[in-house]
């Protein structure tokens, strides 16, 4: 790694990464929502390992269209993020409040997630969200999830009195089933 020690640390990237993500060979990894730069994900001890190699791999290897850069310049990789229909039920509020609403999913991505309720919620709250995770993601039926992030768009549904909100996911944690016996 060249440059000198104040240039490591005034350039490098302080990453941001997306939900963990499945290869097409199985194996899970996240990106890094700033720079592109990818990383090998344990979902048993739910942490991220060592970085990826995306080239060298061979002549076979697929040509990498990401353009890597170091951070504090305008986004040089924009992902446009494939999502998952899934409707569950959820349960959400904003951070520091005791009452859940009741909402429901629409849709699922590694950096986000879309669902319905009651009322908007205000552009920038940090809100907590409770659902179950799709069996493609965390690879197991019944995975509750509580993950947390912030409102980036609230807007009503024609004719329904619900309200869309895209929250951006910044963390999460896996929970104890919620089911009773």
């Amino acid at each position: 790694m060249g440059g000198t020690l104040l240039d490591r640390f005034l350039f490098s990237c302080w990453h941001q990464f997306s939900w963990p993500r499945r290869a097409t060979d199985g194996e899970y990894y996240q990106v890094c929502l700033r720079c592109g730069a990818e990383y090998q994900y344990d979902w048993r001890s739910m942490k991220r390992t060592s970085r990826r190699e995306l080239e060298g791999a061979g002549e076979s290897a697929p040509p990498v269209h990401r353009q890597t850069r170091k951070c504090g310049t305008k986004k040089a990789w924009t992902p446009r993020e494939r999502r998952l229909k899934h409707e569950v039920e959820v349960l959400y509020r904003e951070r520091g409040t005791t009452a859940w609403i009741e909402g429901r999913s629409e849709n699922i991505s590694r950096s986000g997630l879309l669902f319905r309720g009651p009322a908007a919620m205000e552009s920038g709250k940090v809100v907590e969200v409770v659902l179950e995770m799709p069996v493609e993601v965390s690879g197991q039926a019944g995975s509750n999830v509580l993950c947390f992030g912030t409102v980036v768009r609230s807007s009503a549904i024609k004719d329904s009195g619900e309200f869309h909100i895209a929250l951006s996911v910044s963390g999460y944690e896996f929970l104890q089933s919620l089911r009773t016996a």
